[in-house]
């Protein structure tokens, strides 16, 4: 709030002078006619030091406290209140609600593949045995351990694609079947068995006999299982009705009854 100006108070220094000057009016009145002028201004003069003693000690012992008043401006403002300490700072830090951690879950952990064993199978492999002596040749059965996992028609069909060894050969026992031949599947359902090799399986230049031949070892092989009734050949995926340039007709498929034809030539 604004204060409005108050009227100057006289101060003690004041009063005393109006009493100094009230003394030396009494003074002047009571010797009037007493005595001569200069015994009055005497008197006069000493009442005068006296109160002026007066005064100064009066001052000197001035009381702090009666001070003038400060007159507050109207510019300044009144200092702001002092903000009492927040009471919820005062009681400590507010303990945070910590979640329950979650348990990792073990993960199950899948059982490992059954490792499957190799095994071994003592497979009949059909090649050509020639007979110089008597200007013949034959089909010809040989023994051959071949080791499989889940397809042993497979293996073995594969391992008649390789040949006959280099001491079969030499005792006159060779394969009619093209180099380079290759099985790319083989496959077997309610007992047909269907083959399909490369395109060179085709590259037989010796001739028709040859060519039966190379179609004798198939069959007699595949028929050495038991499970095989019928045997489809396909060349490149595709089932064709010739084989090579020879014109040698392919059956839809082969049966046990049709490897004495082709045996016999027929």
């Amino acid at each position: 709030m604004v204060r409005g100006k108050r009227r100057p108070r006289l101060g003690k220094t004041g009063c005393l002078f109006w009493l100094l000057i009230l003394i030396v009016i009494v003074i002047v009145i009571l010797y009037r006619g007493k005595g001569s002028f200069k015994d009055t201004f005497h008197s006069l003069k000493k009442g005068v030091e006296r109160t002026a003693v007066v005064v100064e000690e009066s001052v000197e012992k001035k009381m702090p406290d009666e001070q003038d008043p400060v007159i507050v401006k109207e510019d300044e403002t009144a200092p702001e209140p002092k903000k009492e300490p927040d009471r919820e700072l005062e009681k400590g830090p507010v303990p945070v609600k910590q979640e329950p951690k979650e348990v990792p879950r073990e993960e199950k952990k899948s059982a490992p593949e059954p490792t499957i064993k190799s095994k071994s199978l003592n497979a009949t492999l059909y090649f050509v045995k020639i007979d110089e002596s008597e200007g013949s040749a034959k089909p010809f059965p040989v023994s051959r351990t071949v080791h499989y996992k889940d397809s042993p028609i497979t293996r073995t069909m594969e391992a008649l694609l390789l040949g006959s060894t280099r001491s079969e050969k030499e005792n006159g026992i060779v394969s009619f079947i093209p180099a380079g031949t290759k099985l790319i599947s083989a496959q077997i359902s309610n007992g047909h068995l269907t083959l399909n090799f490369s395109g060179e399986i085709e590259e037989n230049y010796s001739g028709r006999e040859a060519i039966l031949l190379e179609l004798s070892q198939i069959m007699l092989t595949s028929f050495s299982f038991d499970a095989v009734g019928r045997v489809t050949i396909l060349i490149d995926g595709r089932r064709k009705g010739y084989i090579t340039g020879e014109g040698i007709p392919l059956k839809q498929y082969y049966t046990k009854q049709d490897i004495s034809q082709l045996i016999s030539g027929g």
